[in-house]
């Protein structure tokens, strides 16, 4: 491996990083206590983040 592929895999890590921390901020209260799924927009554009990420 060299050293391209490592500063991908940080980019990349603090991209889906930031996508969990989204979740996190968006009530005062626990993801498990407001439900996850309560956001359709936010789950779908995880889901395309995550899929982006692991094809790039």
């Amino acid at each position: 491996m060299d050293w391209k592929f490592g500063r991908t895999m940080a980019f990349v890590t603090l991209g889906l990083i930031e996508m969990v921390h989204s979740f996190n901020v968006r009530s005062d209260e626990s993801i498990f206590k407001c439900g996850i799924f309560r956001n359709k927009y936010l789950c779908l554009a995880f889901v395309i983040r995550t899929n982006g990420a692991s094809t790039e």
